[in-house]
């Protein structure tokens, strides 16, 4: 299914239907992260542009969800209803719709958009960040089937950063109002604080230099995965990449980043997160938590949502955040889901084509990975 029309989780969706099949069409559900019943509740409110049913009208909805065996949930507030569902549904719904990105990702991207290891390693900071957003947000758009051509031009000052100007081809149905047919937005450039990490390059710090500070980091990670009995495949030459990417992407477009020795690090470990959740702990607990599988569900609940946002809003952090929220459930949740549980391959399935929608190579074991750019 395309993304376009993937705005909601395959919770909300499946719900919406039960809902519609008993009541009748004129709801609206969403996700709210604070509610009387805890986090991450499904919030179920009238549309009242599609009938009249009136708050007061809310209780015989109220009674059918308490009711249900698969509701964990249901308080009334007003003119909306908190509910929370098991665990195991919300599992048993996402595996019954498999990944949600699988058809809407299959096409490539522009070969425009594609870059080798060299062209982002020759950059400034600041036109290599510049060059990882454009690519991102070409992606992204396409992943939306939006199409538009994105040009760059970078300021009188390339430590300033630069301009992205879009020209959409065609209207997506994922944008919420009909945007112009040219946009522009500014990317804001790279800081390096002084400090060991630029002293340690004589004050001129490269984009190679940043990749290499997280290799050393990612091979530190590798050496004690190695020593743990863990090992997952060429961790270094791919993933250091894309936590270059992250570093870059994780703040809105028009703010400036800073590249110091925590963030790099932090860059690091979110990487090495992102492209392991799903994988089977070597150790660890193995008690059940309903509570870390219901997280980890939402967290693919809010995907979707997260993705549409970032296209409409042409912000890749919006995703970036949602994924690194997502690998972490998924691997607070591990020990939780036995190690031949189908979710996992959801998970890896699902991060790995998120990350194809920004630009990115999610897969390890891609043969070529190491030498096409994935950050």
């Amino acid at each position: 299914m395309p993304l376009a029309t993937q705005q909601t989780g395959p919770a909300r969706r499946r719900l919406s239907a039960l809902l519609e099949a008993e009541f009748g069409p004129g709801f609206v559900l969403s996700i709210s992260e604070r509610s009387p019943v805890g986090p991450h509740a499904i919030q179920i409110q009238p549309d009242f542009t599609q009938n009249d049913r009136t708050a007061g009208g809310l209780d015989d909805v109220r009674s059918y969800l308490s009711a249900q065996r698969w509701v964990r949930a249901a308080v009334q507030r007003a003119d909306r209803i908190y509910t929370q569902l098991d665990a195991q549904t919300l599992l048993y719904w996402i595996l019954n719709e498999g990944c949600p990105f699988e058809d809407a990702l299959r096409q490539e991207g522009d070969s425009n958009s594609k870059c080798t290891r060299s062209d982002i390693l020759t950059k400034s900071l600041s036109a290599c960040r510049l060059l990882i957003v454009r690519r991102a947000l070409t992606y992204l758009l396409r992943a939306h089937q939006l199409r538009a051509t994105i040009s760059s031009a970078s300021a009188i000052r390339e430590e300033d950063g630069g301009e992205l100007s879009i020209v959409f081809l065609t209207e997506s149905p994922v944008l919420s109002t009909k945007e112009p047919d040219k946009v522009s937005i500014r990317v804001g450039g790279v800081d390096v604080p002084k400090g060991t990490l630029r002293a340690r390059y004589g004050g001129d710090v490269s984009a190679y230099d940043l990749l290499r500070e997280i290799e050393r980091r990612l091979e530190r990670k590798e050496s004690e995965a190695a020593r743990a009995g863990w090992l997952y495949g060429p961790l270094v030459s791919t993933i250091a990449p894309i936590a270059l990417s992250y570093a870059m992407l994780r703040e809105p477009c028009g703010s400036r980043v800073c590249a110091d020795e925590a963030r790099l690090q932090d860059a690091a470990l979110v990487a090495c997160s992102v492209i392991t959740a799903g994988a089977v702990m070597a150790d660890g607990p193995s008690a059940s938590d309903v509570d870390a599988i219901y997280n980890l569900a939402m967290e693919m609940e809010l995907l979707p949502t997260a993705s549409a946002r970032a296209a409409s809003r042409l912000e890749p952090f919006i995703l970036i955040r949602q994924l690194r929220s997502l690998a972490r459930s998924a691997h607070v949740a591990s020990s939780s889901l036995g190690t031949v549980h189908p979710i996992r391959r959801i998970i890896r399935s699902t991060i790995a084509m998120s990350l194809d929608s920004l630009g990115l190579t999610a897969d390890p074991y891609v043969a070529g990975a190491q030498d096409e750019c994935t950050a």
